[in-house]
């Protein structure tokens, strides 16, 4: 096989690798009410093209009576003297409506839709999008008992069902918002002080008051990150028992990730993978390097601003929450430009 062809057929394998990789550690995050609200979300869009189809009927039904009274006009007292037949004819102007009702509805349905399709993907501007779930959803609720009530349109099963989605969609926003504000607050207000007379309980207590809330994927950005801050991290993570993490992503400076390093490396990393969450570590990039002096600790909804995790239980200093926001762009931006551990080993021999 030709060269070419070969570095075709390793890129292909590297796209598969990253494609898979990357849904893996989404599609493991994602919660119980993430999935309740996507299938929510598609059974209300599915029931409004039911009702489309329901009173588009009626209406073409409607249509053709009047059309036919109108063209034998001889019978057209008849036709219409039937009660059932003279109710569909006159009902046709008032359905119409109930169409653009329907539409109208069907735009705030995919708002639904796109906002349950990104949280499974993404947690970035989850206040205003939980507002706008919850706002779409008492629109479309107050839409439906318009049409219900105004335009005669008695589907009471199909009508129970819609209410019951757009009242789960309009539950799961407010509460959702709800968490974001209270995880919000409990973050502006935590500190934890690091006693360096009790390095053997600061591990513990860490790991309660910290390590056990994490959530999701964890970020941890520390330039002296080395075998003992593995180590450390090893100690946090049994000690929490968390099962919430899905995974871990590191970012180091190269001169403390020699000798030792690359063998127990691997070892964590096979320890992580049979636990079900993907560990990851990249070399910061010189300029990044040294320029970064804070040390960071992000999972999906907090930051923290650490001590090293070599000496994490040691030193005399304050866990503190920081923006997270802002945090979390900055490891996404260091993070891209930064090299995989195992390619800085290639490049090194």
């Amino acid at each position: 096989m030709e060269d070419s062809e070969m570095n075709k057929l390793n890129k292909i394998e590297y796209l598969l690798f990253y494609i898979s990789y990357y849904l893996n550690m989404h599609i493991k995050d994602i919660q119980y009410h993430q999935a309740l609200l996507l299938i929510a979300s598609i059974a209300m869009i599915l029931l409004l093209f039911y009702f489309n189809r329901i009173i588009s009927f009626s209406i073409g039904l409607g249509s053709g009576i009047s059309i036919v009274a109108n063209i034998y006009g001889s019978v057209n007292r008849t036709i219409l003297s039937n009660s059932s037949l003279s109710s569909i004819v006159a009902s046709v102007p008032t359905l119409k409506l109930a169409i653009y009702i329907i539409y109208l509805m069907l735009l705030f349905d995919i708002v639904i839709l796109s906002i349950s399709v990104s949280w499974i993907f993404s947690r970035q501007y989850i206040k205003f999008t939980s507002i706008l779930l919850a706002f779409s959803a008492f629109i479309g609720i107050i839409l439906l008992v318009i049409m219900q009530f105004n335009f005669s349109f008695n589907q009471f099963t199909l009508l129970a069902a819609y209410y019951v989605m757009s009242f789960i969609v309009l539950f799961i926003g407010v509460a959702v918002f709800m968490q974001h504000e209270r995880s919000t607050h409990i973050a502006r207000i935590q500190s934890l002080e690091i006693n360096p007379n009790t390095p053997y309980s600061n591990l513990f207590k860490i790991s309660n008051k910290i390590f056990s809330k994490l959530s999701g994927n964890v970020y941890i950005l520390d330039m002296h990150f080395d075998l003992k801050g593995l180590e450390n991290l090893s100690k946090l993570l049994q000690i929490s028992q968390n099962t919430q993490i899905s995974g871990i992503n590191i970012l180091a400076k190269k001169d403390r990730i020699a000798g030792e390093f690359e063998k127990w490396y691997f070892d964590f990393e096979k320890e992580m993978r049979n636990k079900g969450i993907i560990f990851e570590l990249r070399v910061l990039v010189d300029q990044d390097a040294q320029e970064q002096h804070e040390r960071l600790l992000i999972d999906s909804t907090r930051a923290y601003k650490i001590p090293p995790f070599n000496i994490i239980n040691k030193k005399s200093e304050h866990i503190v929450s920081i923006d997270y926001k802002s945090s979390k762009a900055r490891f996404d931006t260091i993070w891209a430009r930064s090299l995989k551990f195992e390619n800085f080993m290639i490049k090194k021999e």
